[in-house]
């Protein structure tokens, strides 16, 4: 339960600011736009429901009650679909962020980043460790351990195989794509 309640208190800031995006899509944009644009199950509007969700500072958490409006509006399943997966990982906000952390390079490749959940880090010692054990696997361009979300940003195209026995071997226990 204490678990529960602090990844809760962790979430609130994001699902609010999503529940608040929402709120101004509903309150601003005409009703019927999403119905006129996105209610199709083609190719136009699964890709403007991608381009909609740029702007939007929204994360994983945010995404969700915005995403739920959108459908409530009117928006097709694909387009819903790719309104939630666009606008974490390509918005601009993401950009701006992963820009000003690590450069320009960096901005530039995230979208080859792949994100992984991994349980029982605790210390630096643990986050330098599996950095150093998935940096030596195949295909890994650069690693990030963020120990406070548990997880790990992975730049290139490693095998999710090779990373689980990586982390595995350590004695952490890798819960896969984020």
């Amino acid at each position: 339960m204490i678990t529960f309640i602090n990844m809760l208190s962790q979430m609130a800031p994001y699902l609010l600011l999503g529940f608040l995006m929402a709120g101004l899509l509903h309150v601003f944009v005409p009703a019927n736009f999403f119905e006129r644009h996105l209610s199709k199950e083609n190719f136009k509007s699964v890709l403007l429901a991608g381009l909609i969700g740029i702007p939007l500072p929204l994360c994983s958490c945010g995404v969700i009650p915005t995403a739920i409006s959108l459908r409530k509006d009117g928006a097709s399943r694909g387009a819903t679909v790719a309104f939630m997966i666009s606008t974490p990982q390509i918005g601009v906000d993401s950009i701006i962020a992963t820009y000003s952390m690590m450069g320009l390079p960096f901005a530039i490749v995230r979208p080859n980043q792949v994100i992984y959940r991994i349980d029982g880090m605790s210390c630096n010692h643990c986050k330098n460790s599996v950095e150093k054990a998935i940096r030596g696997l195949e295909n890994v361009e650069n690693v990030e351990v963020v120990l406070g979300k548990k997880e790990a940003v992975v730049t290139g195209k490693p095998s999710d195989e090779d990373v689980k026995k990586a982390v595995e071997e350590l004695g952490f226990d890798f819960k896969g794509r984020k």
